[in-house]
């Protein structure tokens, strides 16, 4: 009967041995670091987003949220609502591909979806500065 930990794969069961697969572990490693904080910046201004919109705060971190989200939602759309570091790191030996903060804290049915999740919160957020203009008459 095999363990548990037997039947897990991970960086080191993926990637070949020798000097090629240390630069393979290494630069999967490097893509999840950037992953995983690629994912916190994103969450942070769908956010910031969302909660400007409700508040009606404007400022120069706002037009950064915006101006990072806008940047991520053509990135994501030109690689066919996939995010390419998810296909750079399976390519690399990434048995999964995922960002660690989804690995680690979400269930893998919903890893799949953070990113509309996000999409919403933004939408939403866009919606309230949309509202706040129609009806209050303020920006």
């Amino acid at each position: 009967m095999r363990s548990r930990r037997e039947g897990s794969r991970s960086f080191q069961d993926t990637t070949p041995a020798g000097g090629a697969g240390l630069v393979r572990r290494r630069a999967a490693l490097t893509v999840k670091i950037a992953h995983s904080v690629l994912l916190l910046v994103m969450a942070s201004a769908a956010t910031l987003v969302l909660v400007d919109g409700i508040s009606g705060r404007r400022d120069v971190w706002l037009t950064l949220a915006l101006l990072v989200v806008g940047v991520e939602a053509v990135v994501y759309a030109a690689n066919g609502l996939r995010c390419p570091l998810t296909s750079l790191a399976l390519r690399l030996g990434d048995p999964t591909g995922h960002d660690w903060v989804c690995e680690r804290l979400l269930p893998e049915r919903y890893v799949l979806r953070v990113a509309p999740f996000f999409a919403w919160v933004t939408l939403l957020g866009l919606l309230a500065m949309g509202v706040r203009w129609a009806v209050l008459g303020t920006p």
